[in-house]
Protein backbone atom coordinates (compact mmCIF):
# COMPACT_ATOMS: atom_id res chain seq x y z
CA UNK A 1 0.00 0.00 0.00
CA UNK A 2 2.86 2.65 0.66
CA UNK A 3 3.64 2.42 -2.91
CA UNK A 4 0.73 3.23 -3.96
CA UNK A 5 -0.16 5.77 -1.78
CA UNK A 6 3.32 7.53 -2.29
CA UNK A 7 2.27 6.95 -6.25
CA UNK A 8 -1.18 8.97 -5.46
CA UNK A 9 0.68 11.46 -3.35
CA UNK A 10 2.54 12.38 -6.62
CA UNK A 11 -0.76 11.97 -8.44
CA UNK A 12 -1.23 15.15 -9.26
CA UNK A 13 1.93 16.15 -11.34
CA UNK A 14 0.15 13.42 -14.26
CA UNK A 15 -2.92 14.70 -13.69
CA UNK A 16 -5.69 17.22 -14.57
CA UNK A 17 -7.86 20.84 -14.24
CA UNK A 18 -10.97 23.55 -12.66
CA UNK A 19 -13.97 24.05 -14.67
CA UNK A 20 -14.87 27.17 -15.73
CA UNK A 21 -17.19 29.02 -13.69
CA UNK A 22 -20.51 28.72 -15.71
CA UNK A 23 -22.21 26.29 -13.94
CA UNK A 24 -25.65 26.09 -12.75
CA UNK A 25 -24.50 24.42 -10.12
CA UNK A 26 -25.66 26.33 -6.62
CA UNK A 27 -25.68 25.04 -2.96
CA UNK A 28 -27.65 26.12 0.10
CA UNK A 29 -25.64 26.99 3.28
CA UNK A 30 -25.87 24.49 5.84
CA UNK A 31 -27.76 25.46 9.31
CA UNK A 32 -24.08 25.31 10.74
CA UNK A 33 -22.66 27.48 8.38
CA UNK A 34 -21.38 25.00 5.96
CA UNK A 35 -21.85 24.38 2.66
CA UNK A 36 -24.81 22.69 2.56
CA UNK A 37 -26.44 20.02 -0.08
CA UNK A 38 -26.77 20.56 -3.67
CA UNK A 39 -30.11 22.57 -4.63
CA UNK A 40 -32.04 20.86 -7.82
CA UNK A 41 -30.21 22.81 -10.21
CA UNK A 42 -26.57 21.03 -9.22
CA UNK A 43 -28.32 17.88 -10.31
CA UNK A 44 -26.99 16.23 -13.58
CA UNK A 45 -24.59 20.07 -14.07
CA UNK A 46 -21.07 19.98 -14.19
CA UNK A 47 -19.58 20.96 -11.18
CA UNK A 48 -17.36 24.29 -11.05
CA UNK A 49 -13.81 24.16 -9.08
CA UNK A 50 -14.93 25.98 -6.17
CA UNK A 51 -17.88 23.31 -5.66
CA UNK A 52 -16.02 20.25 -5.73
CA UNK A 53 -14.03 21.88 -3.41
CA UNK A 54 -16.92 22.44 -1.28
CA UNK A 55 -18.03 19.03 -1.31
CA UNK A 56 -14.71 17.76 -0.48
CA UNK A 57 -14.25 19.36 2.67
CA UNK A 58 -18.27 18.35 3.21
CA UNK A 59 -17.58 14.45 3.03
CA UNK A 60 -14.51 14.83 5.06
CA UNK A 61 -15.95 16.85 7.87
CA UNK A 62 -18.70 14.26 7.35
CA UNK A 63 -16.57 11.64 8.40
CA UNK A 64 -15.33 13.14 11.35
CA UNK A 65 -11.79 13.71 10.18
CA UNK A 66 -10.10 17.25 10.99
CA UNK A 67 -10.46 19.76 7.98
CA UNK A 68 -8.60 18.97 5.41
CA UNK A 69 -4.92 20.64 4.17
CA UNK A 70 -5.26 21.18 0.26
CA UNK A 71 -1.93 20.96 -1.32
CA UNK A 72 -0.07 23.27 -3.37
CA UNK A 73 0.17 21.99 -6.74
CA UNK A 74 3.62 23.43 -8.83
CA UNK A 75 2.43 26.07 -11.48
CA UNK A 76 5.07 24.46 -13.69
CA UNK A 77 2.66 21.66 -13.64
CA UNK A 78 0.49 22.23 -17.14
CA UNK A 79 -2.11 20.54 -15.09
CA UNK A 80 -2.00 22.69 -11.96
CA UNK A 81 -5.26 24.18 -12.86
CA UNK A 82 -7.07 21.16 -13.00
CA UNK A 83 -6.25 19.12 -9.86
CA UNK A 84 -7.41 19.25 -5.94
CA UNK A 85 -5.83 17.65 -3.64
CA UNK A 86 -6.79 17.41 0.16
CA UNK A 87 -4.67 15.66 2.86
CA UNK A 88 -6.01 14.65 6.22
CA UNK A 89 -3.01 13.30 8.36
CA UNK A 90 -4.13 10.91 11.32
CA UNK A 91 -2.39 8.89 14.01
CA UNK A 92 -3.52 5.61 12.31
CA UNK A 93 -4.94 4.67 9.59
CA UNK A 94 -8.58 5.68 9.11
CA UNK A 95 -11.53 3.30 10.10
CA UNK A 96 -13.46 1.64 7.42
CA UNK A 97 -17.25 3.43 8.87
CA UNK A 98 -15.43 7.03 8.56
CA UNK A 99 -14.08 6.70 5.12
CA UNK A 100 -17.23 4.81 3.82
CA UNK A 101 -19.28 8.01 5.48
CA UNK A 102 -16.95 10.07 3.36
CA UNK A 103 -17.83 8.44 -0.12
CA UNK A 104 -21.49 8.20 1.08
CA UNK A 105 -21.76 12.15 1.42
CA UNK A 106 -19.93 12.42 -1.82
CA UNK A 107 -22.59 10.17 -3.66
CA UNK A 108 -25.17 12.47 -2.10
CA UNK A 109 -23.97 15.18 -3.70
CA UNK A 110 -24.24 13.55 -7.09
CA UNK A 111 -20.93 11.85 -7.21
CA UNK A 112 -21.27 8.09 -8.40
CA UNK A 113 -19.44 5.31 -7.21
CA UNK A 114 -17.10 3.89 -10.21
CA UNK A 115 -14.44 1.20 -8.07
CA UNK A 116 -13.90 1.11 -4.37
CA UNK A 117 -12.26 -1.37 -2.06
CA UNK A 118 -11.20 -1.55 1.38
CA UNK A 119 -7.97 -3.59 2.78
CA UNK A 120 -6.26 -3.63 6.13
CA UNK A 121 -3.48 -1.64 4.08
CA UNK A 122 -6.07 1.20 3.08
CA UNK A 123 -8.57 2.09 0.91
CA UNK A 124 -9.67 3.33 -2.54
CA UNK A 125 -12.90 4.98 -3.77
CA UNK A 126 -12.98 6.28 -7.19
CA UNK A 127 -16.13 8.29 -7.69
CA UNK A 128 -17.48 10.46 -11.04
CA UNK A 129 -19.49 13.87 -11.92
CA UNK A 130 -19.33 15.05 -15.47
CA UNK A 131 -15.71 15.56 -16.18
CA UNK A 132 -14.31 15.31 -12.88
CA UNK A 133 -12.98 12.06 -11.44
CA UNK A 134 -12.34 11.78 -8.03
CA UNK A 135 -10.30 9.59 -5.51
CA UNK A 136 -10.11 8.96 -1.84
CA UNK A 137 -7.37 7.02 -0.49
CA UNK A 138 -5.79 5.92 2.76
CA UNK A 139 -2.89 4.63 4.13
CA UNK A 140 -0.06 5.16 4.86
CA UNK A 141 3.79 5.99 3.26
CA UNK A 142 6.34 5.54 5.15
CA UNK A 143 9.87 7.08 5.73
CA UNK A 144 11.69 5.11 3.15
CA UNK A 145 9.35 5.55 0.03
CA UNK A 146 9.00 8.74 0.85
CA UNK A 147 12.65 9.36 0.76
CA UNK A 148 12.44 7.99 -3.00
CA UNK A 149 10.40 11.40 -3.55
CA UNK A 150 12.14 12.83 -6.81
CA UNK A 151 14.32 15.85 -5.80
CA UNK A 152 12.19 18.52 -6.93
CA UNK A 153 8.98 17.33 -4.91
CA UNK A 154 7.20 19.41 -2.37
CA UNK A 155 8.28 19.11 0.90
CA UNK A 156 5.01 16.93 1.57
CA UNK A 157 5.91 14.45 -0.72
CA UNK A 158 9.32 13.71 1.32
CA UNK A 159 8.07 13.19 4.85
CA UNK A 160 6.10 10.25 5.84
CA UNK A 161 2.20 10.03 5.98
CA UNK A 162 -0.36 8.21 7.37
CA UNK A 163 -4.04 9.63 6.99
CA UNK A 164 -6.85 10.20 4.12
CA UNK A 165 -6.02 11.94 0.36
CA UNK A 166 -8.75 12.89 -1.52
CA UNK A 167 -7.94 14.20 -5.25
CA UNK A 168 -10.17 15.56 -7.55
CA UNK A 169 -9.22 16.15 -11.80
CA UNK A 170 -10.97 17.96 -14.28
CA UNK A 171 -10.16 15.69 -17.32
CA UNK A 172 -11.64 18.19 -19.69
CA UNK A 173 -9.53 20.87 -17.89
CA UNK A 174 -6.30 18.45 -18.46
CA UNK A 175 -7.06 17.87 -22.27
CA UNK A 176 -6.90 21.10 -23.02
CA UNK A 177 -4.35 22.02 -20.70
CA UNK A 178 -2.02 19.12 -22.48
CA UNK A 179 -3.28 20.17 -26.06
CA UNK A 180 -2.78 23.69 -25.42
CA UNK A 181 1.13 22.96 -24.07
CA UNK A 182 1.96 20.45 -27.06
CA UNK A 183 0.15 23.91 -29.60
CA UNK A 184 2.84 26.27 -27.82
CA UNK A 185 6.08 25.74 -28.88
CA UNK A 186 8.65 25.41 -25.82
CA UNK A 187 11.59 28.62 -25.95
CA UNK A 188 14.72 26.95 -27.10
CA UNK A 189 17.68 27.36 -24.94
CA UNK A 190 19.94 29.88 -26.42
Amino acid sequence: MGRFLAACVALPVLAACGGADGSTARTEPGADGGAGKATPAAEGAEPTRSTVKREMRRAIDAGGFERPRFVDIPESDITSGCVMVAQVRTSEDPEEKAVRTVVADLKKSGWSQETGWFEDYGSLWSLKRGEWMLDVMTGSVTEALAADAPPDAPAEETQAFTGMIVTAIDHECARAAVASAKASPSPSPN
